[in-house]
C-alpha cells in the first residue's frame, strides 16, 4: 500500500494525480491477486472514472450527440493500453473494460458510443 503522505500529496497536487496514484494502486494490487476478474473489473472503473471525470462537459455533448468514440477514441485507446498491459485478450476480466466503457461513458447503452461497439478498430 502506498504511504498516506503519498495520496496526501497528490489531493493537494490536483485531481489528475490522484486519480493516477489511485490507478497504480489499484494495478498493483491487481497484479498480486490471483482473482482476475475483480482486479481488472477495479483498474477498468478507474481508467474510464477518470476520462469521465476529466471531461464531463465533453461526455454529456457526446453522450446527446451519440459520438462517443468520435470525441473520446484516443483517451478510450490509451486507457485500453493501459489495461491489456495487465489484462491481455483472453485473460481473466479481459472484457471489464469494454463493460466499463459502456456502463459509464455511454449509460448503459452501446448506441451512445457511435457506428462502431468500444473495442479496438
Amino acid at each position: 500500500m502506498e504511504d498516506p503522505t503519498t495520496l496526501l500529496v497528490a489531493v493537494a497536487a490536483g485531481g489528475v494525480v490522484l486519480v493516477v496514484t489511485l490507478a497504480l494502486i489499484a494495478f498493483r494490487r491487481a497484479a498480486s491477486r490471483p482473482d482476475g476478474s475483480r482486479s481488472a473489473k477495479r483498474l477498468a472503473e478507474l481508467l474510464v472514472l477518470e476520462i469521465e471525470l476529466y471531461r464531463a462537459e465533453e461526455l454529456e455533448a457526446a453522450r446527446r450527440e451519440r459520438r462517443i468514440l468520435n470525441t473520446f477514441g484516443g483517451d478510450i485507446a490509451r486507457a485500453r493500453a493501459m489495461f491489456e498491459a495487465r489484462f491481455p485478450r483472453g485473460s481473466p476480466g479481459w472484457l471489464a473494460f469494454d463493460q466499463e466503457v459502456v456502463r459509464r461513458l455511454a449509460g448503459g447503452d452501446p448506441g451512445v458510443l457511435g457506428e462502431r461497439g468500444p473495442g479496438p478498430g
